[in-house]
């Protein structure tokens, strides 16, 4: 649709709804989050250690696909709160080991929480079924993206 100069309107596009979704979704899980005193990237490194079972800083920032330096900043941080213990591992002690204290541990339940209780109320407003759909769509989307294929003529499910 467009408006009456023949210009697209902003929100009939595709990618402006969902920047705001994501928006909103970021939001809504910041201030969950923030009530237990993390961040997304704190959040990030508890379930990357624990979960994924990567303990180091070049492995959990590949995971989350951010830059090493975050990562660096977001694990001084953690170490000065009691979130995270490092130590340093190899041969010549340059590689850091990165694990959780009971802290850290005791947060990340608190997260993976604030997680599932966003995820819940964004789902709660689609019919049965249909959130699962659209994770699996914007899964096909970005896996697309990555490999180089997006805009090409779909195959299979």
């Amino acid at each position: 649709m467009n408006d009456d100069h023949g210009a697209p309107r902003l929100y009939d596009g595709y990618c402006y709804w969902v920047v705001r979704m994501g928006r909103s979704m970021r939001q809504h899980m910041s201030q969950r989050l923030f009530e237990h005193g993390l961040s997304e990237g704190m959040l990030g490194v508890l379930m990357s250690v624990e979960g994924s079972a990567l303990d180091t800083p070049s492995a959990i920032a590949g995971y989350m696909d951010v830059d090493r330096s975050a990562i660096t900043r977001t694990l001084r941080e953690m170490e000065q709160r009691a979130l995270v213990t490092t130590r340093k591992d190899g041969s010549d002690g340059r590689q850091r080991r990165i694990t959780l204290t009971d802290e850290g541990i005791a947060l990340l339940g608190a997260g993976t929480e604030s997680a599932r209780l966003t995820n819940a109320h964004y789902s709660s407003t689609l019919p049965e079924g249909m959130a699962e759909d659209v994770r699996r769509h914007f899964r096909r989307i970005l896996l697309a993206e990555q490999a180089g294929t997006a805009g090409q003529p779909l195959i299979g499910p």
